[in-house]
């Protein structure tokens, strides 16, 4: 599972096992330096918070904020994780494309007490989404593939597998990526599946394909979609999808800290 990279990333996310409690966004906060007002906008997903900084263009930013907002900062975490009981979670913030400060609450592992800190990488969940869609794209680009394609053209388990209903039309890897291939909605199934094996999700797949809308009709969240998506990528590539998005993506950004 990918994990979060400060090359890419502002900031860190959540001790695994946070919880949906942590989804909740702090308020927006104000900090006040020398008559200066520095606008902080926190958004925690899955405790992994990104921060977006103002700043007057003039003087040394960074001094500025070092000295009003670093302190407020870590309060706000801090009582974050204290009011909704966040297990663990570590935070950044970036000025001007830097890492100018970050700090960490909590654990990683609570049982065996194993603090976080900065460097802490946790599971980023279905933000992992978005690495597997840049792949396609990516795929696109060199011309490996089109995104009006019926993805079954790529993969030979959707093209023999039976569909639910039967007049099924074929969906095109667009759809998949936008969640409009028809695919009934599968959360939280889709979670419970991240152990299967390759040869297993081919079995499920090929055992019956359920729709619940025709492809392109509508919006439902799919898990399976974006699972095949991942199988398309490794078809394609000659590699894992794991490796592909290491290789082509995530290594040349610099996101050494992202697995």
């Amino acid at each position: 599972m990918l994990g979060s990279s400060q090359v890419f990333i502002e900031t860190r996310g959540s001790a695994e096992g946070a919880g949906r409690n942590t989804t909740e966004p702090p308020s927006h906060y104000l900090a006040v330096c020398k008559n200066r007002y520095f606008f902080i906008k926190s958004i925690l997903t899955f405790g992994a918070s990104w921060l977006l900084v103002q700043t007057p263009a003039n003087g040394s930013r960074a001094a500025k904020i070092a000295a009003a907002a670093f302190p407020v900062l870590d309060k706000i975490y801090a009582d974050f994780a204290a009011q909704r009981h966040v297990p663990g979670l570590a935070y950044g913030l970036i000025v001007d494309g830097q890492l100018v400060h970050a700090g960490a609450v909590g654990y990683t592992d609570v049982a065996a007490r194993t603090a976080a800190t900065p460097q802490s990488v946790f599971r980023i969940a279905s933000m992992t989404k978005s690495f597997v869609a840049l792949a396609v794209l990516r795929l696109r680009d060199e011309s490996r593939l089109r995104l009006d394609d019926p993805a079954e053209n790529y993969l030979t388990v959707l093209k023999k597998a039976p569909h639910s209903p039967s007049d099924t039309p074929p969906f095109t890897i667009r759809q998949l990526l936008s969640h409009s291939a028809g695919l009934p909605e599968d959360n939280p199934w889709g979670d419970r599946q991240m152990g299967r094996s390759n040869a297993e999700l081919s079995a499920l797949v090929g055992r019956s394909l359920s729709v619940s809308n025709a492809p392109g009709v509508g919006f439902e969240y799919s898990n399976l979609g974006y699972a095949l998506l991942g199988r398309l990528v490794t078809r394609l590539s000659g590699q894992p999808v794991q490796a592909y998005i290491s290789e082509k993506i995530l290594r040349p950004l610099g996101m050494s800290h992202t697995t």
